[in-house]
């Protein structure tokens, strides 16, 4: 095999990650529209700050739910706005999104370890018990 070495175009930035992307975005142009979703008949524009409030909410979500850091998310969907809100809201709460397509094999699936993405039926059940679902941990998702 043949290796090619070249210097890096941009510095490297341990401490910088995705969501670094989306808080930079908000922070220079809040009220832009980030994304157009179709709903009925018209287009509607979703815009960074509204964006990044519906991240922050399905995060708190996922740290109510009792998912942890570290911890994987198994998700099967069509590629659609809400996929992207799973996976920064997956980010956000320190979890990683495993994607699972519709041709997986059942092996793959329930090979994965992950943790299935909660329908509103589980979520309740898990919550019920709960007395708060308030965020507890100090996280840039609760800022």
């Amino acid at each position: 095999m043949h290796q090619i070495d070249a210097p890096a175009v941009v510095a490297p930035t341990p401490d910088a990650n995705a969501t670094d992307l989306l808080l930079e975005r908000v922070a220079k142009t809040p009220d832009a529209p980030l994304f157009a979703r179709h709903l009925g008949e018209q287009w509607i524009d979703v815009s960074a700050r509204d964006y990044l409030d519906q991240v922050r909410a399905l995060a708190k979500g996922f740290i109510a739910a009792g998912i942890q850091p570290g911890e994987k998310i198994g998700l099967m969907a069509k590629t659609r706005y809400e996929w992207t809100l799973i996976d920064f809201a997956a980010w956000f709460a320190g979890a990683i999104l495993v994607p699972i397509y519709e041709t997986s094999s059942p092996a793959r699936c329930t090979g994965t370890s992950a943790t299935p993405v909660h329908t509103r039926s589980s979520w309740r059940a898990r919550t019920s018990s709960r007395s708060s679902t308030r965020c507890t941990r100090t996280c840039r998702m609760c800022a």
